[in-house]
């Protein structure tokens, strides 16, 4: 399952080109078919290649607009139209899923929260929510959500094992807050940022509460890309490149 794989504002870089390409060419050699490509509101994201150039399963999206009507997930719904991929919205995914030995639970946006709190402007707060347990490891995958709704979803959860967390928002100043650090008690966090980007994320402050908990973090603007494993016991975070596997 690929999640929000990232891209750019412009056509500078292809995203699914030059980094997924290779990436899910060489699990279709390990695992031989395709499943599902998942995608949040928010930034936008040039994925065109990954759906044009292997057979996806399915596509999720929210299918959620904001007050002045774009679309959350921009054109790969299109894509994935013309490709006659299937596409599954908000209230056909919400809730469990099994993907092979993985229970997968879409835990955010709620129709309740969509309804009641949502302000239907920031799109970034109705983004997929996603927490995948296989056996005693977890990952939680928050899109770009702020400290308002991690507080709302996270303050009565204890995850038992070891949580991978991918920093919501890619650590920004309103996002990565102490609720959620506290309760998820994650083993790793990962931070997925630009390198030299004007706007400084992860910010201070964001690490700072990382720091304060002695919780191991990844950096992709110091590291590059972040390859974690998970046994279902435990994480690992082994050094690979492309040319090395994936050529």
């Amino acid at each position: 399952m690929l999640v929000d794989g990232g891209g750019f504002h412009d056509n500078s870089f292809d995203i699914g080109r030059m980094c997924w390409h290779p990436v899910v060419a060489y699990r279709y050699r390990q695992a031989g078919s395709g499943d599902t490509l998942s995608r949040s509101p928010g930034s936008r994201q040039r994925l065109a290649v990954h759906p044009l150039h292997f057979k996806v399963g399915t596509y999720w999206e929210s299918g959620i607009r904001d007050s002045s009507g774009s679309l959350a997930g921009n054109d790969l719904g299109a894509i994935a139209a013309r490709r006659a991929i299937p596409v599954k919205h908000l209230t056909e995914i919400l809730g469990e899923h099994t993907i092979g030995a993985c229970r997968l639970r879409i835990r955010h946006p709620s129709s309740d929260y969509l309804r009641t709190r949502w302000d239907g402007k920031d799109l970034n707060n109705a983004c997929l929510v996603i927490e995948v347990d296989h056996g005693n490891a977890h990952v939680v995958l928050p899109g770009d959500i702020d400290q308002s709704v991690e507080d709302l979803l996270f303050v009565n959860t204890v995850l038992p094992g070891k949580v991978l967390l991918a920093a919501p928002h890619h650590g920004s100043q309103r996002s990565t807050g102490p609720t959620l650090l506290d309760h998820l008690r994650p083993h790793a966090v990962v931070f997925s940022c630009g390198h030299g980007k004007r706007i400084r994320i992860p910010t201070r402050s964001s690490l700072e509460r990382v720091r304060e908990r002695s919780i191991r973090f990844h950096r992709t603007d110091l590291e590059g890309a972040v390859w974690a494993v998970s046994d279902g016991d435990s994480w690992s975070f082994p050094k690979l490149t492309l040319r090395d596997d994936f050529s």
